[in-house]
């Protein structure tokens, strides 16, 4: 879908409807931004627009678990163990593959507001920030989106080929196949879940909640290049002793040398703004 990369629009191009998922899914590829800078910086981000919030809706509001912050390339069905099995030799056989995509940069850039809508349906009288049932962080599309892509793509592609997955749940995954390539649909970090989109007025009509000012304030966000020195098979509803999704599999992208560099030039970036 084209994209502005330039500044958050009164109505950006960075939507998409909310689809639901068919399966019953086990477990995930994702990629975890669970680094304590990335993961403070996206928090106060978090805690910046629900502190905007009214009361009325706060109450309607889930904020995201900022210690399972992450970017999902695909959900997985794995209830036998042999699948579990299949998938993280899988991933583990497509290793060095991956780690030459990434050797240049493994990161990505964090910038603006996104959203998911309950329908992208259009009514006389109904706003562009009515009915949202999720906001997250956007993700700029540029050559290091297009690697994850690419990631994505051919872990995809293999997990088809070794029959983890099948080409009929691809839709129910939320994955599309474009211009010769599977990868999903939108790639973003949640922040809110939004459990109500209408409310009951006092003469008793009912009426959208809008999120029109919450973007027109937040909406031009910049969080900078974060890295992304792994990849998980994660589980769903376990946890580490991080606080994060229990990896099945966890497949670096850099060496644990690269990955101290890589942490260390967060920091002193992130000093160097605070200075």
């Amino acid at each position: 879908m084209d994209k502005k990369r330039n500044n958050f629009k009164t109505k950006p191009s960075n939507h998409f409807a909310q689809k639901k998922n068919a399966g019953t899914f086990t477990h995930f590829i994702s990629v975890p931004l669970n680094n304590p800078q990335v993961k403070k910086q996206i928090k106060d981000l978090q805690d910046n627009i629900y502190n905007d919030l009214s009361e009325q809706y706060k109450k309607i509001v889930s904020p995201n678990n900022p210690d399972i912050f992450h970017i999902t390339l695909s959900m997985l069905t794995l209830p036998r163990q042999e699948l579990k099995d299949k998938a993280s030799q899988t991933l583990i056989k497509l290793g060095k593959q991956l780690q030459d995509l990434h050797k240049d940069s493994v990161s990505v850039n964090l910038k603006n507001l996104g959203y998911f809508k309950k329908s992208n349906k259009k009514f006389p009288g109904k706003d562009e920030f009515d009915e949202l049932s999720l906001i997250y962080l956007d993700i700029v599309q540029n050559e290091l989106y297009e690697k994850l892509e690419q990631t994505c793509h051919l872990i995809i592609k293999e997990f088809i080929t070794q029959e983890i997955i099948h080409e009929d749940d691809l839709k129910s995954m939320n994955i599309c196949f474009k211009n010769s390539k599977y990868k999903p649909e939108k790639m973003h970090i949640t922040l809110f879940r939004i459990r109500e989109q209408q409310y009951q007025d006092d003469s008793g009509k009912y009426q959208y909640y809008n999120w029109r000012s919450i973007f027109e304030k937040h909406g031009n966000i910049d969080l900078g290049q974060v890295s992304v020195p792994h990849i998980d098979i994660s589980t769903r509803f376990e946890y580490d002793e991080d606080k994060f999704y229990k990896p099945l599999l966890r497949l670096q992208l850099v060496d644990e040398a690269e990955k101290k560099a890589i942490q260390n030039d967060q920091i002193s970036n992130e000093e160097s703004k605070q200075n």
